[in-house]
């Protein structure tokens, strides 16, 4: 079937007037076929890495959801929805972090996983936070020291990877992470396949602050290049005239996220049952008392200790011994 069902998709591809391949190594092979593709990347917005929280907003996000202060944490970050290759790599960086766990070098380092790959969960040194709001995404990415891509496999252009590389994001990823990319290794990211060289991999970038700073500027360099305002003209540079794709003044677009970011986020802070969490927010977040109204009395709920259990939306009120 699926032999039968690639021949009808080149037969009907080699009946349209234009064919475009979002990667070099389909377009080859759409060429093998007698088919002339031409490449035009997958492209991303790239206003959606304009920051839009206050640092002191993106920490308290973060240490809620984590369920920890993060302040001096290390966050080595993996996004991935729930598509099977994604849920492999978040198995392992679970894995990971227990591997790691007992290494003074690694005291600072959290490791965080978002998105659909993993239901949520909380370890020492390691958490999953499930799906997520694109504000709490975006804090994720703009407080991680580092991203990892380890997939194994794939098909297609790793968006997941352009949208790291456009942030400026520290990268440590398999080449299958990277695939569709003409990234060069050691410039525009660190490429390891050998997935057992990852713990001195990590802890190598995330001491090296000189190599840190040289590789995310390159990275957001070659990611700039992804956003839709340059590529969206190539598929009109033979038939249209080429449009001008304007762009709002970056204030005017960050108090607009802003404002999104708070409608998304309201549904989780009213879920707090913690009123000095809920004032907390309040002040932080410049809510309103109708926004995120205080418990009444019987409502209320204190604190619980460092060191007893607690549901993952308490934050802790003291630094825990990871």
């Amino acid at each position: 079937i699926h032999a039968a069902t690639r021949a009808l998709e080149f037969d009907a591809l080699k009946t349209a007037a234009k064919v475009y391949s979002v990667s070099e190594p389909d377009r080859q092979v759409l060429w093998a076929k007698g088919i002339a593709a031409e490449l035009v990347p997958h492209p991303i917005d790239t206003d959606d890495n304009i920051p839009f929280l206050g640092g002191k907003e993106v920490e308290t996000l973060l240490s809620l959801c984590c369920a920890r202060p993060i302040d001096s944490a290390h966050i080595c970050l993996f996004v991935g929805s729930s598509a099977g290759p994604n849920k492999t790599a978040a198995m392992f960086i679970r894995s990971l972090a227990k591997q790691m766990r007992g290494n003074p070098r690694a005291d600072d380092i959290l490791f965080v996983v978002a998105g659909g790959c993993m239901a949520p969960i909380q370890e020492k040194n390691f958490v999953a936070l499930g799906v997520v709001e694109s504000a709490l995404l975006s804090a994720c990415y703009e407080r991680a020291a580092l991203i990892l891509i380890p997939l194994t496999e794939g098909t297609g252009v790793s968006v997941k990877a352009i949208e790291a590389l456009a942030r400026g994001a520290l990268i440590l990823s398999t080449r299958v992470g990277m695939r569709g990319l003409s990234v060069q290794n050691d410039k525009h990211c660190v490429i390891e396949d050998d997935l057992s060289a990852y713990p001195e991999r990590i802890l190598d970038l995330v001491g090296d602050a000189e190599k840190a700073r040289r590789l995310r500027t390159e990275a957001e360099a070659f990611g700039s290049a992804y956003d839709y305002r340059v590529l969206f003209n190539c598929y009109v540079r033979n038939s249209l005239p080429r449009r001008s794709y304007g762009r709002p003044d970056a204030e005017t677009l960050r108090a607009k996220r802003r404002d999104q970011a708070i409608r998304e986020l309201l549904p989780r802070f009213r879920g707090i049952q913690n009123q000095q969490v809920r004032t907390e927010l309040r002040e932080h977040f410049q809510l309103t008392e109708e926004e995120l109204p205080s418990l009444s009395g019987d409502e209320f709920a204190v604190s619980p200790e460092p060191n007893s259990a607690r549901p993952a939306h308490e934050p802790y009120r003291k630094a825990p011994r990871w």
